[in-house]
């Protein structure tokens, strides 16, 4: 693949585990700071969708040092084409 559009995935990637991230921050300390006030049933959601999230940001970050990995390949086969 093309170096530049590699780049541009892993942003991307980058750019979605970020957000995701924030999330994940924001809805644990909404749950910590409200437990004595929320449903049970909406805090184990909470949970179960804050595991759901880690687990995803977990695969994109796999994602991207796979096309970092490529990348590399890509950049060594070019130097030794020169």
């Amino acid at each position: 693949m093309n170096k530049d559009f590699l780049k541009e995935k892993i942003s991307f990637i980058k750019l979605w585990t970020t957000i995701l991230m924030a999330i994940v921050v924001g809805s644990t300390a909404w749950v910590v700071n409200n437990l004595d006030k929320i449903l049970v049933s909406l805090s184990i959601a909470t949970i179960i969708m804050v595991i759901i999230f880690i687990i995803i940001v977990l695969l994109l970050t796999r994602k991207a040092y796979r096309l970092i990995k490529e990348m590399k390949n890509t950049e060594t086969r070019g130097i030794k084409n020169v």
